[in-house]
């Protein structure tokens, strides 16, 4: 049976179907250096739009995935370092027809910008699914599970909340801060099922630069949190050569101050390290994973140190990346993983590692026409003996690179 499913897998990556990692598990990209310090980025492959958590002493990473099925892949880590898939939030979109291909379809769709939180024994990812590459509206979705793992059940709003970051504030109420140059507050039910009040303005207007407001370079991807009593903000701006800004206040609605947190694109010229989400240590460290666009790669994730200056949140060594740091202080060792970019197909469930491009077909398998060969719960669209056109398809994580010098 394994033989047959890799002769199917391989002729199938043959005709250009399917995207196999062609590295060996043990050869891909980690970051850990194995002398107590690390060097971005954390993850070799396009992680966009990230967010993590902490609960307890577990670390959870929440990544943007668009039209690809299952959606908003959700990893663990004990050291912010080393990350392994433990599963995703959505199981499929099933509020539009396009998501199946059936009069049309929805590339570059799906969720866009999800947000992670804990919250009373629960976990929350919130994300939105707009429409024409985020030009037309769509809908926000809140998932809720007990376990990161799932089963996870998804809420879908009416409203439409682009960039949606999630807070519970300490007084039990649920707010989500959402926009694209004009920011909103939104507040949500305490069950964060449905929304309790309209969206009020917090903040107008763009930058020029990373340095001058009052130009066409407005904020998004926002992240919310409560602070020592203060609402803290983070938002990049200035697109892929952008940087990150962070509004403060003592009210949720404002009125807001803003300080630049980081501006810096050492790593790879021009584009700039922006968007994404900090938590804090149990030691009370703080540390920010934010992503840069690497070109064909996709957008990576990196970790960077936060220094709390006056009372803002400042990324890196002064608001600059050093690339290589000291790993966060979590008490004690942990193993060095890396997420699964291979696949040996000796199990009758597909890793985590794999994705389809949009909903799959139940109806149908992945083998050679064989009926009682390998099924799987998100079974592909295709055979090799049927191929057909307008069909969701099979892609596996990006292979990363054996070493640093690939870099």
């Amino acid at each position: 049976m394994k033989r047959r499913i890799l002769k199917t897998m391989l002729l199938l990556a043959g005709l250009g179907l399917v995207q196999p990692a062609v590295q060996a598990q043990q050869n891909v990209w980690n970051p850990d250096n194995g002398d107590g310090t690390f060097t971005n980025p954390l993850l070799w492959g396009d992680w966009p739009d990230p967010d993590v958590i902490r609960v307890g002493d577990d670390f959870y990473m929440v990544s943007t995935s668009m039209h690809y099925v299952p959606g908003c892949p959700i990893l663990h880590s004990k050291d912010l370092v080393n990350w392994e898939m433990v599963g995703y939030a959505v199981d499929c979109y099933d509020e539009d027809p396009r998501y199946d291909m059936q009069g049309g379809n929805l590339y570059l769709n799906g969720s866009w910008a999800a947000s992670m939180r804990y919250h009373n024994g629960k976990y929350y990812v919130a994300f939105c699914t707009p429409y024409g590459w985020g030009r037309e509206k769509g809908n926000f979705c809140m998932c809720i599970a007990d376990r990161p793992e799932g089963p996870w059940e998804r809420v879908i709003f009416p409203e439409y909340m682009y960039d949606p970051g999630l807070l519970f504030d300490d007084d039990g109420r649920v707010f989500v801060v959402h926009g694209q140059g004009t920011l909103y507050v939104t507040e949500l039910t305490p069950d964060a099922r449905a929304v309790k009040s309209e969206p009020r303005q917090i903040w107008s207007g763009g930058f020029k630069n990373a340095h001058e407001l009052g130009g066409g370079f407005g904020m998004e991807g926002a992240h919310a949190y409560k602070i020592n009593g203060k609402y803290y903000i983070t938002c990049p701006a200035g697109g892929t050569e952008g940087w990150q800004i962070c509004l403060r206040s003592d009210d949720i609605y404002g009125p807001y101050e803003h300080h630049l947190i980081m501006n810096d694109s050492i790593s790879y010229p021009p584009n700039g390290l922006h968007q994404g989400g900090m938590v804090q240590l149990k030691n009370g460290d703080w540390w920010f994973v934010i992503m840069q666009d690497r070109g064909p790669i996709g957008r990576v994730p990196n970790l960077v140190p936060v220094t709390w200056k006056d009372g803002w949140p400042i990324l890196g060594h002064e608001g600059k990346d050093a690339v290589t740091y000291v790993k966060p202080e979590v008490g004690k060792r942990s193993r060095v993983i890396s997420p699964a970019t291979t696949d040996e197909f000796n199990s009758r469930t597909l890793g985590l590692q794999w994705q389809w491009n949009h909903n799959p077909d139940p109806k149908r398998i992945i083998a050679s026409g064989d009926p009682e060969s390998w099924h799987t719960p998100y079974p592909c669209c295709i055979s090799a003996c049927n191929l057909q056109s307008n069909v969701p398809l099979l892609q596996c994580s990006c292979p990363e690179p054996r070493s640093r010098s690939a870099l």
